[in-house]
């Protein structure tokens, strides 16, 4: 309701606040996309990965994860995040992309 009203900062913290009380995958996956989004590079991958932990079968959840380690100079868990989605959906459209610049082959 409050994301919908337009008050994103409040809808966030108020996302926060739950997760700490009971944690789901939808809304560390939120959390995870907002933080990447502001470029909180670390926070996003942290929230990702407990997200993933809940729930694997998040594809565009592990396509950003991937982008993230990336960012951050984490070829190998880049590559490790890269895998998952494969294995996932191997026709994420992303996905070839993102292999070749790896250099992970399918």
């Amino acid at each position: 309701a409050l994301s919908q009203a337009g008050r994103a900062d409040a809808a966030e913290a108020a996302l926060r606040r739950a997760m700490t009380i009971r944690p789901s995958a939808p809304g560390l996956a939120a959390l995870a996309r907002s933080a990447f989004q502001r470029r909180e590079i670390s926070e996003a991958i942290g929230l990702a990965e407990r997200s993933l932990s809940l729930e694997e079968n998040q594809p565009e959840l592990l396509y950003q994860l991937s982008l993230a380690y990336g960012m951050s100079r984490d070829l190998s868990n880049a590559q490790r995040a890269a895998r998952r989605l494969a294995r996932i959906q191997p026709s994420h459209p992303g996905l070839p992309d993102l292999l070749r610049t790896l250099g992970v082959g399918r």
